[in-house]
C-alpha cells in the first residue's frame, strides 16, 4: 500500500472470542476480553480515553486498526539527497548548539558523503539528548539553509554503537491510528504492540488449515500482526483480505442460524 493512502478495513466489527492461555500481568491474568484498564501502561484515565475512541478491552485495542501508513524510506547517503523529498540519513553526529529564532537546537550529521544540519524549534530538551559522536538515523523532508541541506523538526532514533548501523535499515511503514480524546497515534501504537506481545499467540484461528490453504490466506494472527506493522507493501491488503473473509463467515453462519430458529419455531 502506498504511504499515506487509506486502509479501509475491518476495525470493530469482527467478533471477539476469549483467547485461550491467557497471560499474566503483574498478577492479573490478561486475555482479550480483560478490561483494556490492566494492560500495562494504561490506567483508568487512560482506560477512559481509549472508551471514547469505542475500545473497552484488551481485544477491542488490538482490533484498532491503522487507517493510513507513512513511509520512513531507508538510508541513503547524505551527497545522495535531494531537495523536497523524505528522505533518511545514518551518521554522526559533530556538534550541538542552541538559541537563535524559536530557540532551535541545531546539531550536524556526517557521514562519509557529506554533511547535513538537523534542527528541532521549541524543543530545548533535544540539547541535552544530544552528543557530540553519537550515531543517530534521521528521517525527514530535505530543505535548504543557506545553501546547506537540513531537516527540520525530524524523527530522530538514536542507533547503540555496538550494533552495526545498518542492520535493521529498510524501508517502514509506521501505522497512524484513529486518536484523540488526549491518546496520540504514537501512544496507540506504543499500546497495541504490548498487547500483541502478551496476548498475540492467544488470538484464536477461525478457519481450518485447509480452508486457508486453500484460499491462499494467512492465519488470523498473522493478519492482525501484518496489519499493525506490515513490512511490504501489499502486507495490509493480504491482511485486510484474510479479516474480511472472517466477517463474511460470521455473516453467514449468523443467517443460517437465524434460518434454522425460525424454521424450527415455525414447525413448533
Amino acid at each position: 500500500m502506498p504511504p499515506g493512502v487509506q486502509a479501509k478495513g475491518p476495525h470493530h466489527n469482527a467478533v471477539h472470542v476469549q483467547a485461550r492461555g491467557p497471560h499474566h500481568n503483574g498478577g492479573a491474568t490478561l486475555g482479550l476480553d480483560t478490561p483494556v484498564q490492566f494492560l500495562t501502561g494504561v490506567g483508568p484515565a487512560r482506560a477512559q480515553a481509549f472508551g471514547a475512541l469505542g475500545v473497552q478491552t484488551v481485544g477491542d485495542l488490538i482490533e484498532h486498526f491503522p487507517f493510513r501508513y507513512e513511509l520512513t524510506p531507508k538510508s541513503v547517503p547524505i551527497g545522495a539527497l535531494r531537495l523536497g523529498e523524505k528522505a533518511t540519513i545514518i551518521g554522526a553526529i559533530t556538534g550541538v548548539r542552541s538559541g537563535g529564532p524559536g530557540r532551535a537546537v541545531v546539531a550536524h550529521v556526517v557521514d562519509a558523503t557529506g554533511r547535513i544540519r538537523v534542527r528541532w524549534f521549541n524543543a530545548p530538551y533535544m540539547e541535552q539528548r544530544l552528543g557530540r559522536g553519537q550515531t543517530v538515523r534521521v528521517s525527514g523532508t530535505v530543505e535548504m539553509y543557506r545553501d546547506e541541506a537540513q531537516f527540520v523538526n525530524p524523527r530522530l532514533e538514536f542507533i547503540d554503537p555496538d550494533r552495526d548501523p545498518f542492520e535493521h535499515d529498510m524501508d517502514a511503514f509506521e501505522p497512524v491510528y484513529p486518536a484523540g480524546a488526549g491518546l496520540t497515534s504514537r501512544q496507540i501504537a506504543a499500546l497495541i504492540r504490548r498487547a500483541l506481545a502478551q496476548v498475540g499467540d492467544a488470538l484464536p484461528e477461525f478457519l481450518p488449515d485447509t480452508v486457508r490453504r486453500a484460499r491462499q490466506l494467512p492465519p488470523r494472527a498473522t493478519a492482525i500482526q501484518r496489519y499493525h506493522r506490515p513490512t511490504q507493501a501489499d502486507d495490509v491488503q493480504i491482511a485486510r483480505r484474510r479479516l474480511a473473509y472472517d466477517e463474511f463467515l460470521i455473516l453467514q453462519l449468523a443467517v443460517q442460524l437465524r434460518r434454522q430458529f425460525r424454521k424450527q419455531h415455525a414447525s413448533a
